[in-house]
């Protein structure tokens, strides 16, 4: 497998009650949800991760990055920080003061260009609309269950949070160890080392 191509980036982390006030167009938000989807997305993290950590004795697959279930784009910035997500309902923009009550982190790619951060918007724009990739997350289910098939399915223009911002991210140099429609959001904290 080839190695995954990290930009250079600072994260911060806040917990419940803090907010973010200076996030950027561009940055990636991880997230960690509760609720019963949220729970079934960090089962099946946690059964590929230890998958690959104890039957391959891959040392990178650590079970701390499987606390993360959700990712988000940054499409307008500042304290009023809007993001694009995908959710069971589709592709939304929410304010980010809406995970003041959740665990989140900001990753900041510091050298990212201008015309980078704004490639990265129009495509997390772009996906404000589109359905959801329900499809998508039956294949993620079986790559889980079944980590050595590899499987990723998917159809139309239908995606799920952790592919958007994968291939979101691509603008300003990430290069995911996997195709974009097999990233869980426990790979993106895994790439740049998220631990919540």
């Amino acid at each position: 497998m080839k190695q995954v191509v990290t930009p250079k980036a600072e994260i911060s982390y806040y917990y419940s009650g803090q907010h973010c006030t200076n996030a950027v167009a561009g940055d990636l938000i991880l997230v960690q949800h509760q609720g019963f989807l949220p729970a079934t997305i960090r089962f099946g993290q946690h059964l590929r991760y230890w998958f690959r950590r104890v039957v391959l004795r891959d040392t990178h697959f650590d079970k701390a990055y499987c606390s993360v279930n959700h990712a988000m784009i940054v499409i307008a910035g500042g304290p009023q920080a809007m993001v694009s997500q995908m959710e069971a309902k589709g592709g939304t923009a929410a304010s980010l003061i809406d995970y003041v009550d959740k665990k989140y982190a900001v990753i900041h790619p510091v050298d990212a260009t201008e015309e980078q951060r704004k490639s990265a918007v129009e495509f997390a724009e772009w996906c404000i609309g589109i359905a959801y990739g329900w499809f998508s997350i039956f294949g993620m289910a079986l790559d889980s269950l079944i980590p050595v098939i590899q499987l990723s399915l998917g159809t139309g223009q239908r995606i799920v949070c952790s592919t958007a911002s994968s291939l979101a991210h691509r603008c300003v140099g990430l290069i995911p160890d996997q195709i974009d429609s097999a990233v869980f959001p426990a790979d993106l904290a895994r790439y740049y080392d998220v631990k919540l």
